[in-house]
């Protein structure tokens, strides 16, 4: 049963099959095979650290939070610094993977229009994966309440500097996980 035996099984037989078609191909047909194999394993390097890097949105956006509650009970005089985040809110910092094409395109814009894209996304983000949640469990873990800056309980129009310095935070992050800073130099 090869179902159980998993990927480096699949890859050893695939390395197999091309070693002994390599010897009844002809120069243009294995350099289609070398190009095939190569575009595979491309494809399996750029899936598992597409993974990677989601986790990382996460994990980041988990610690982010932390500290931004915890800095806040502070600011309102708990000196116990009680923080708060939701499991719910991985996944959703692992989405911030969605912003790293909006990163590419919006690379040479000024600093003040592309935070005010990322705001205007992340909040797009919140807004939805809230609403989806509420959908779900009948609930949504946040709630901004029915105040004068909130939308449905689901965002807060007072978070657009957050989500402002946010995007340009997780846009550096970007550009560290992919290296872009190490090939500017």
């Amino acid at each position: 049963d090869n179902s159980n035996r998993g990927f480096f099984y699949e890859f050893l037989v695939f390395i197999h099959r091309q070693a002994g078609e390599h010897l009844t191909l002809n120069r243009k047909q294995r350099i289609r095979k070398y190009e095939l194999a190569v575009h595979y394993f491309n494809t399996l390097a750029e899936n598992i650290f597409m993974k990677m890097r989601f986790i990382i949105y996460g994990l980041t956006g988990w610690v982010a939070e932390t500290l931004f509650t915890g800095l806040g009970s502070l600011i309102r005089g708990d000196l116990t610094m009680r923080a708060r985040t939701y499991l719910w809110m991985f996944p959703i910092y692992g989405l911030m993977i969605l912003l790293e094409p909006v990163h590419d395109l919006l690379r040479k814009w000024p600093v003040l229009l592309r935070g005010g894209v990322y705001a205007v996304i992340i909040f797009g983000i919140e807004y939805t994966t809230g609403w989806f949640i509420r959908a779900l469990i009948g609930k949504c873990p946040w709630d901004y309440g029915i105040g004068p800056y909130s939308i449905d309980g689901l965002i807060t129009l007072r978070f657009i500097p957050v989500w402002f310095a946010g995007g340009l935070i997780f846009e550096k992050l970007h550009d560290i996980l992919t290296a872009r800073q190490l090939m500017k130099e």
